[in-house]
């Protein structure tokens, strides 16, 4: 029912936000307790650096689901690589923002794949799915005035997440 709210939301522009304080050193590791049997069924080892003591201004529901479907797409891509099969979730701060990588190993995605992974209904190297998964992250992180971006090379795909500090008056 989050996934249709969401579709929903996003086919009607519609921004809603539950903005709280988020404290990533235990947010993160919370999310990522619901992948535990899936890592370990495909044998992938999950590293996680959180290295910020700074709390995130965000929508924690809505932050969930960015996690949730970039970890679900890579663990889905690794699953079927023959290497070191690996994600890495890195959390810290730069000047007024807070940045939020996940790193993971494994093919290489061509540069014209790049170019149209957020767009609407498309999809790579995918068994399932919508195709909506990364354009709804898309939007996520745009409702914060974030942005996000993904770099590949041979065994290093990387998605970074920029959200910007927010003051509250």
């Amino acid at each position: 029912s989050d996934t249709v709210e969401e579709l929903l939301d996003f086919s009607r522009g519609k921004k809603h936000l539950s903005l709280q304080y988020i404290d990533l050193k235990s947010y993160i590791p919370d999310v990522i307790k619901i992948f535990g049997f899936s890592l370990q069924a495909a044998s992938i080892k999950l590293e996680l650096k959180v290295r910020t003591n700074g709390k995130l201004y965000a929508d924690p529901r809505k932050l969930k689901k960015v996690f949730i479907n970039l970890i679900n797409n890579a663990i889905e891509l690794l699953s079927d690589y023959n290497g070191k099969r690996k994600i890495t979730i890195t959390a810290y701060e730069i000047e007024n923002a807070t940045v939020i990588q996940q790193e993971n190993t494994g093919q290489k995605i061509p540069q014209m794949i790049i170019q149209k992974l957020f767009d609407p209904f498309f999809s790579y190297k995918k068994k399932s799915g919508t195709g909506l998964g990364l354009t709804i992250c898309k939007k996520i992180v745009e409702e914060h005035d974030g942005a996000i971006s993904v770099t590949s090379e041979p065994g290093n795909t990387v998605f970074t997440i920029t959200i910007p500090h927010k003051t509250i008056s």
